[in-house]
């Protein structure tokens, strides 16, 4: 490890913060030992995270490899693919409400807690099945039909973002168990983006 790395390290372990706070600082790109918290003998919260100006730390921290592949990524994303936005809202209340019904029932029989997300996942899968000329990808001079539904999941990470693909699932525990498989392999640094973290759990 450099001396530049160790250094951070030990300057870490001095300041004393929340682990809330820890996480708020790094992903700002903030100092914690140019702070004094507001908490007690001036800990540092998550509530003072904000109200504080990133350090010159960041602009190296942004520079990042993962950053940098996202921000060429998603360049080429809007530069090369057709993008059309629509806006719609929806009462969400049965969704919800479903959820609360059959929620304890799947973790009981399955070990798995399925969110909103599941189900919304679910219905994208459900509906690319049903109407497969939207499940097609471009190819150099043509379009290409998939054989299963396949959504990719941004997931949030310190340093930047990942997408583990989610593969068609055979049903809504199924997906919730795809999931959580792919977010936990993304964060702990298991899978790359945009690599297929759950296919052993498609079709």
């Amino acid at each position: 490890m450099d001396s530049a790395r160790t250094a951070d390290i030990e300057r870490s372990r001095r300041i004393i913060a929340s682990p809330r706070a820890r996480r708020a600082l790094r992903q700002r790109g903030i100092d914690g030992a140019t702070l004094r918290g507001s908490g007690p003998g001036g800990r540092i919260v998550a509530a003072d995270v904000p109200l504080a100006a990133p350090t010159a730390r960041s602009a190296t921290q942004c520079t990042s490899s993962m950053r940098r592949a996202i921000a060429r990524r998603t360049s080429e994303s809007w530069a090369t693919i057709p993008h059309i936005v629509l806006h719609a809202q929806a009462d969400a209340s049965a969704l919800v409400a479903l959820r609360a019904e059959v929620v304890q029932d799947i973790e009981r029989r399955h070990g798995v807690r399925p969110t909103i997300t599941d189900f919304l996942l679910r219905a994208m899968m459900i509906s690319l099945g049903e109407h497969p000329r939207a499940n097609r990808v471009w190819r150099g001079d043509e379009l290409v039909a998939l054989d299963a539904p396949a959504i990719g999941l941004v997931v949030g990470l310190d340093d930047g973002l990942a997408i583990p693909v989610i593969g068609a699932g055979a049903d809504l525990s199924v997906v919730a168990r795809a999931r959580d498989l792919a977010v936990t392999r993304v964060r702990s640094g298991g899978a790359a983006a945009s690599q297929p973290c759950a296919s052993s759990l498609s079709n």
